[in-house]
């Protein structure tokens, strides 16, 4: 990983970081957690934001010996190559190179209900910060929004900091949005207009969507994006929050967070190596822009035990007074992108509820999905016997005797 192992303290984290993701286990949660888990009283002030649904998870529960989620079948999948632009200077008018990227395509594969075109997700990679991570980080995200939705998902494979540095991960996914607004409906079938076009992210990858979303409105991307998915978004570099009167308790209080830690939060940002002058920029730090009106609606998973809690709290509120749309769901006890640790109890309800979450966004567009009854029988349906075969057979995680499934 070249110059990672340079950065004091970063190997030390990553390392740890990435065992717990390997074990399907958490840390043991520490002892100086104190008052910082959602209070009742907080809770109850959040319901009162425009069309914000919070819902207690409850505490981190035993592990179980069997996986989350049943993804169902029925995908064709493949990869193709996106140009991209290698002119960071001027973002307004990329000139070509021929540089390119990997994108994965899923495809739901015809039913009854659905015979195509689909509505499209966008979705950009997370967990990782800026700095680890391919097309795999998020595969079971992908198939599990394009089998339960019926969406086409494209996972786009941005390049990696710190070879390369901001602003090119983003400007990469801008290049993309815009081949994917050009190219949907001959290459990827799906119809933007009438379907939907919705942009998604994890983390990291969940501040990139925001900027893509900001971008889009303020550049006229065509068709417009109509939803935006965030899960445990960024929202702020940590060099700004002094521009915020109150603070975000969850960012600077001293406090050893299972997962990520605020230390690894802040190595994250230091390797997207953002310059100073561009913290406060709307595509950096959104929860500070001037303007969130006219954006997507926007579906928000929260998570209790995380840094990045309240900047994601935050930013919700701000896109309510703004006048967008927006429903998020709060995990109380609940570490940082907990859905990635399927032995975890709760993780399948993440999952449910991001798919309703995305149902949620269509019928904001007033779309048809054709799946619903589908939807609903699946979530009902489900059993971890089956779900366990399914996971045991398709051997997702792809990391060696780990154990577990990401």
């Amino acid at each position: 990983m070249g110059d990672l192992d340079d950065t004091p303290g970063f190997s030390l984290g990553l390392e740890e970081w990435v065992n717990v993701i390997r074990r399907g286990a958490l840390f043991q949660l520490p002892s100086d957690l104190g008052g910082l888990s959602l209070q009742t009283s907080h809770l109850a002030d959040l319901r009162n934001s425009q069309n914000l649904e919070v819902e207690g998870k409850g505490l981190l529960q035993e592990q179980r010996s069997s996986p989350s989620t049943p993804t169902p079948l029925g995908l064709d999948i493949h990869e193709l190559s996106i140009p991209v632009s290698t002119n960071l200077q001027n973002q307004t008018s990329a000139v070509w190179t021929g540089e390119k990227i990997q994108a994965r395509v899923y495809t739901p594969k015809p039913r009854k209900s659905r015979l195509g075109p689909y509505p499209l997700v966008v979705y950009f990679r997370g967990i990782g910060g800026w700095v680890i991570g391919d097309l795999e980080t998020e595969d079971e995200t992908c198939r599990q929004i394009a089998s339960l939705s019926q969406s086409v998902v494209v996972n786009v494979g941005y390049r990696k900091a710190p070879m390369f540095k901001y602003p090119t991960p983003l400007q990469d996914c801008w290049d993309a949005m815009k081949w994917i607004a050009e190219n949907a409906a001959s290459h990827l079938q799906a119809d933007l207009r009438t379907r939907g076009f919705i942009v998604g992210g994890t983390s990291s990858g969940a501040l990139l969507a925001t900027a893509i979303a900001i971008q889009s409105r303020d550049k006229g991307l065509s068709p417009p994006l109509t939803g935006q998915i965030l899960r445990c978004p960024l929202t702020i570099h940590p060099g700004a929050i002094s521009r915020l009167p109150d603070g975000l308790p969850s960012l600077t209080t001293k406090v050893n967070y299972p997962v990520l830690s605020r230390e690894l939060h802040e190595q994250f940002f230091a390797l997207y190596d953002v310059p100073p002058e561009h913290w406060t920029s709307p595509l950096v730090s959104p929860l500070l822009s001037r303007d969130l009106s006219a954006l997507p609606p926007a579906y928000i998973q929260i998570c209790d035990l995380d840094p990045t809690r309240d900047e994601a709290l935050r930013y919700e509120l701000r896109l309510a007074d703004s006048g967008v749309r927006t429903k998020s769901n709060v995990y109380a006890g609940m570490p940082h992108s907990f859905w990635t640790l399927p032995r975890i109890r709760g993780a399948a309800d993440a999952t449910r509820d991001l798919v309703l979450g995305i149902k949620w966004l269509e019928d904001m567009n007033g779309w048809d999905s054709g799946v619903r009854e589908e939807l609903e029988e699946w979530i009902k349906d489900a059993s971890e016997t089956e779900g366990e075969q399914i996971w045991r057979e398709r051997k997702l995680c792809r990391l060696d005797g780990c154990g577990c499934f990401m």
